[in-house]
């Protein structure tokens, strides 16, 4: 399939379309169909649901922090104004991201995926400035709620992308 005009590399093997509709309804299968016939409509559409995921997780964010900061007895808001500044540059990288990959430039679009890189790191230094706590502490606490937070943000992102073959293509 073709996503942005490249190879993508992702194969369909819904070849049988009974088969897809016992599995997952008529309206999904139908939605799995047209999307193996334009794939890009539907990552077009599905990217739009990045932003919105993100945002709904915010709090959520906050409240790994404040779950992981128990003992600090910061209040919720300042696990919740970490989370806002720590989104903000999220999205941040992510509208660099998708600028370097809109640009014709290759040598832009092949390494703008190397900036993601960036994000963990701002997490892991700004967990480490803003709660004081050793580089151990900090690293296994980075880890947990970035590993929890992936895990929702996972979950939420499947859920967007039957929401797009259930809406768009029925």
């Amino acid at each position: 399939a073709f996503v942005n005009g490249k190879q993508s590399g992702i194969k369909f093997t819904f070849v049988d379309s009974s088969k897809s509709e016992k599995l997952f309804g008529r309206r999904i299968a139908a939605g799995l169909n047209r999307m193996k016939a334009n794939p890009q409509v539907f990552f077009d559409k599905l990217k739009e649901y990045r932003p919105k995921i993100i945002f709904l997780l915010l709090p959520v964010f906050a409240l790994l922090l404040k779950l992981v900061y128990v003992r600090s007895k910061a209040l919720y808001i300042k696990h919740l104004v970490f989370a806002f500044y720590f989104h903000a540059f999220v999205f941040f990288v992510l509208f660099c991201v998708d600028l370097m990959e809109l640009s014709n430039i290759e040598i832009l679009d092949s390494t703008s995926s190397l900036l993601l890189i960036a994000i963990p790191v701002h997490l892991y230094y700004g967990m480490k400035n803003v709660y004081q706590q050793s580089i151990l502490k900090t690293v296994m606490k980075l880890f947990l709620v970035s590993t929890t937070y992936l895990l929702l943000f996972l979950i939420a992102f499947w859920i967007a992308m039957l929401t797009v073959l259930f809406t768009l293509y029925s």
